[in-house]
């Protein structure tokens, strides 16, 4: 199988073909880890070329904000810019880091949780 044929039947697969894997290592090897090069040399399904905007905006309209639904559109429709200009609270970060969804916080947590304090 070529990594450039669609996968028609990736719905009923129940797992990925080592085959597969395999030829995805390579390409991802031979492009020296750059995974846009890969994505532009796959093309098709791997660069969301077949994807169907208005149904992801309707299937996520009734669960987030008018104005994150807007944003979804413009990222769809656009992108994403290059660069963000965001700096996040102190809080945030504090609750980023006692919520314990990075193991490596709650190593140092007693270590650096004076900082947050």
């Amino acid at each position: 199988m070529s990594l450039l044929e669609p996968h028609l039947d990736y719905a009923d697969q129940v797992e990925i073909q080592i085959e597969c894997v395999w030829k995805m290592t390579a390409c991802v090897v031979h492009y020296n880890m750059d995974l846009g090069l890969v994505s532009r040399f796959l093309g098709g399904e791997y660069s969301v070329a077949y994807r169907d905007i208005d149904d992801i905006l309707a299937a996520v309209h009734p669960h987030i904000s008018r104005t994150d639904c807007a944003h979804i559109e413009r990222i769809l429709h656009i992108g994403c810019p290059a660069k963000f200009h965001w700096e996040e609270p102190a809080e945030n970060k504090e609750l980023f880091i006692c919520s314990g969804n990075n193991p490596s916080i709650s190593k140092t947590l007693g270590i650096n949780h004076q900082h947050f304090q």
